[in-house]
């Protein structure tokens, strides 16, 4: 009795033995991505080699990489560390920064952001022309800052507070003179005397025998309009107390690269950059057509919007602003995320906005302002003077918070206002920024169903 046996056919592989498959490629299990970011050694130098925009796609990948992400973030976007370097205690110097509303701005805030460090670099604080500059400047002497009066200016003294004096006593908008020089912004002309009133200096040595600098720059109008007024995008970068901003972060630090804004006089500033690895296109010449997208010309921009990458800092120790006089509340936001802007070929277009009305002064997409907020303004401005009495009503240049009793601050309606405008923009959205229900006709019922109906 003959019995069939099964035979295994050959396969390809059998006929052809040097053609084998590829090994199968083991994939690494959840058990070894645990591990991996688990520690903090190996992945500060992943997260490390990763780009601003690389960071948040990889924490994307598993909880354990985001949980990772969360450390490397929270030491990597640490403003008090890096401003340990110029000041005894970043907590109270940040609560002076959030009461005077002074910011942080050029090569700190780009180190800050790009997560590198220059030993060469100061600490460029922009403020507003106040006597709040008085508080800072005393906050810098306390901890062993000296004055270091500018060179080439004729008028000024080796003291401090009679400098200030003198420029808030003056009649003059400016106290420097054209040639002067002034952190990423270049040598000063006439023309922009407009935005930078005075710059102050202030030396302590270390330690280990180097030198830290601070300059305290001052703002006629808003200290957002000298950022605005640099001579590239790259710096465009603000550290407020509370909030960081970079204006174009996907060029800046994806693409590594700029639009030069002011040639001249900003030759060594561009220059600078251009060593540090930045690819400054002057006036946006030479840029190609996707990449002119990421600069957003001639949109109404603002510090607030969703193209800027912001960073919430650790308020740990650092006490909020106290609320204005005659206000309702304390309003948590810093004023520079309330200021707009415009970008075209020739620079940066924008409108500076001040009201008697307003505590802080502020910018505006354009080159006019909107209806919407200079009515508004001087309504209010109008109704704080009638709740005066006779001659209590302050004169229009005063600019510190003391005023008369019963003068309301209104900063706290700038969202509104900013709202609006972009309703006026684009009407279509109005619905969107309001979140308005949308009104509706009651259903009808139709024929066939009444027919239904009757028939049941």
């Amino acid at each position: 009795m003959s019995r069939s046996m099964s035979t295994r056919l050959p396969s390809y592989f059998d006929m052809h033995p040097k053609r084998q498959p590829p090994p199968r490629q083991r994939l690494p299990s959840l058990e070894t991505v645990a591990q991996v970011f688990g520690r903090p050694p190996i992945y500060d130098g992943i997260f490390g080699s990763c780009s601003a925009a690389s960071l948040p796609r990889l924490a994307a990948t598993s909880r354990d990489v985001r949980a990772a992400f969360h450390d490397f973030e929270r030491r990597a976007f640490n403003v008090n560390r890096r401003l340990k370097r110029f000041v005894d205690d970043p907590a109270a110097f940040r609560t002076l920064m959030g009461r005077t509303g002074m910011i942080i701005s050029g090569s700190f805030a780009l180190q800050f952001f790009d997560r590198t460090l220059y030993e060469e670099s100061d600490l460029d604080c922009y403020l507003y022309k106040d006597r709040s500059i008085l508080q800072v400047g005393a906050h810098l002497k306390g901890i062993g800052y000296v004055y270091k009066p500018n060179p080439s200016d004729s008028g000024g003294t080796r003291d401090f507070e009679r400098d200030v004096d003198r420029l808030l006593r003056s009649d003059t908008d400016s106290d420097i003179d054209d040639g002067d020089w002034c952190p990423d912004y270049g040598s000063l002309t006439s023309r922009e005397h407009r935005r930078i009133c005075a710059v102050y200096s202030f030396e302590r040595k270390t330690r280990r025998g180097s030198t830290r600098r601070v300059q305290l720059v001052v703002s006629m109008t808003s200290p957002f309009a000298v950022v605005l007024s640099f001579h590239s995008t790259c710096v465009m970068n603000v550290i407020t107390y509370n909030v960081a901003y970079a204006l174009y972060p996907r060029p800046t630090f994806e693409f590594r690269h700029a639009i030069g804004l002011k040639e001249e006089g900003a030759e060594d500033a561009l220059a600078k950059y251009t060593e540090r690895g930045w690819t400054i296109f002057p006036e946006g010449r030479g840029i190609s057509g996707s990449a002119w997208d990421l600069y957003f010309f001639c949109a109404a921009r603002w510090v607030c919007d969703d193209n800027t990458w912001k960073i919430s800092l650790d308020m740990t120790g650092v006490a909020q602003p106290p609320p204005m006089a005659c206000s309702r509340k304390a309003f948590r936001w810093d004023p520079t995320s309330e200021c707009g802007w415009e970008l075209d070929g020739q620079g940066t277009s924008f409108k500076d906005f001040d009201s008697p009305a307003l505590r802080w002064k502020y910018t505006l997409p354009g080159e006019h302002s909107p209806w919407e907020f200079e009515e508004f303004m001087e309504s209010r401005t109008t109704l704080n003077k009638s709740k005066l009495a006779k001659g209590s009503v302050p004169p229009e240049n005063v600019r510190d918070s003391c005023r008369p009793p019963g003068w309301k601050w209104w900063d706290a309606q700038m969202p509104l206002l900013r709202k609006a405008y972009m309703v006026q923009r684009a009407p279509c959205d109005f619905k969107k920024f309001f979140r308005l229900p949308q009104q509706t006709e009651p259903r009808r019922r139709s024929n066939k169903c009444r027919n239904r109906s009757v028939q049941l």
